[in-house]
């Protein structure tokens, strides 16, 4: 235990998602207020999400064949840093999508790979990764609440300063760790192929793709929404926070899930807590109370289907495939799904903010539907 430097590892993890933070909630409000429609609202949102699908794989395969991970976040944490300043240089919209997209390539070298580095470090206990991860949580929550309650009093213009502030504190966090690498992998490309297109694999990650596309409608259009019913910006954050403190709650007693039940049987109950959840955002959202309760599901909805997915690719793609199984989960559940997500939600949006939750309901309906029938085949989870 006392060889594992989990506060130098959880300051990482503080930092990286005090910039999700600040993106999450108040990144479509920030474009609300430079004057941008929801569907390119939607478009804008989702450029960080379809980098993801490309990038984290790039990232991944350079990892495994180098095994110097943790050099690579570094790397990663600088020039996601260095790209995202250009947006406080100059707002054109070309250039700022352009820094955007650069921003986003780098973004997406840290998150995979810190995963793959800080079950390296936990070894032989994987099961106290959630102990560690939740400090993101507390990341996030800090950034999410004191930036709803400063953007009651100042402009949400000043959001870039904020999130170029924590990108600098991810690069220096990554400084503090002691420089570990892995020997390279010598497994083929092929091989990490073969090990995905198994039908247990494809089953979990055709699920998890509509879970995550739900979430990307919730991540891109939620603050807009809300905003829409009368709630101002500081209940706005605190909705969020709520969230992210129900989700560190769950990472605290995920050990025991993971070592009590099945992932089948855990992946069961967060779709089906998460079809309760968009239920009752899309018609309940306008009682304080209720839209609270549906908040603190996210600790169902993202946090345990994160925990689920990590265990589940630390399971089926061993050691050698680790970085590319990672950067395939974030570039189906983070990239491909969120972008979409965010597309069709900004398109929907522009008619009626709440057919945009109505069709997250469909979508996670249909889900659960599929999950229990291929339950039921011998090669469940």
């Amino acid at each position: 235990m006392s060889d594992v430097p989990y506060t130098r590892i959880s300051l990482v993890y503080f930092a990286y998602f005090a910039v999700v933070g600040a993106l999450t909630p108040y990144w479509s409000l920030y474009l609300d207020h430079l004057g941008y429609t929801p569907a390119l609202i939607g478009v804008i949102v989702s450029i960080p999400m379809l980098t993801k699908i490309i990038a984290p794989n790039i990232w991944g395969w350079v990892a495994d064949k180098s095994g110097k991970r943790l050099l690579i976040a570094r790397l990663g944490a600088a020039g996601s840093c260095l790209c995202f300043a250009g947006i406080l240089l100059d707002q054109s919209t070309l250039w700022f999508v352009v820094c955007i997209a650069a921003y986003s390539f780098f973004w997406n070298a840290i998150h995979a790979q810190f995963e793959v580095v800080t079950l390296g470090y936990l070894k032989d206990k994987p099961e106290e990764y959630s102990h560690v991860r939740l400090w993101g949580s507390v990341g996030f929550i800090f950034v999410v609440v004191s930036l709803g309650l400063l953007f009651d009093f100042v402009s949400v213009k000043a959001l870039p300063w904020f999130i170029f502030i924590f990108l600098a504190g991810i690069f220096f966090s990554t400084l503090s760790l002691p420089t570990r690498n892995d020997p390279p992998s010598t497994r083929s490309f092929s091989g990490f192929i073969d090990v995905l297109f198994t039908r247990r694999i494809i089953k979990f990650f055709l699920v998890l793709f509509l879970i995550q596309l739900t979430l990307g409608v919730y991540h891109g259009f939620f603050s807009i929404y809300m905003e829409g019913l009368g709630y101002n910006k500081s209940v706005i954050g605190l909705l969020w926070a709520a969230g992210a403190i129900a989700e560190i709650l769950l990472f605290i007693k995920a050990p025991k899930f993971l070592k009590r039940y099945s992932l089948n049987t855990l992946l069961t109950v967060t779709l089906s807590v998460t079809l309760l959840r968009w239920v009752l955002t899309c018609w309940f959202a306008a009682y304080a109370p209720v839209i609270f309760l549906a908040q603190c599901m996210h600790a169902f909805s993202f946090g345990l289907t994160h925990v689920v997915a990590i265990e589940f690719v630390r399971r089926e793609f061993g050691t050698g495939n680790q970085s590319q199984g990672q950067a395939f989960y974030n570039a189906v559940g983070f990239g491909a799904a969120n972008a979409l997500g965010s597309l069709i939600g900004g398109l929907i949006f522009e008619f009626n903010g709440q057919w945009a939750f109505m069709f997250s309901i469909l979508v996670i309906f249909l889900s659960l539907i599929f999950h229990l029938w291929a339950s039921k085949s011998p090669a469940n989870l």
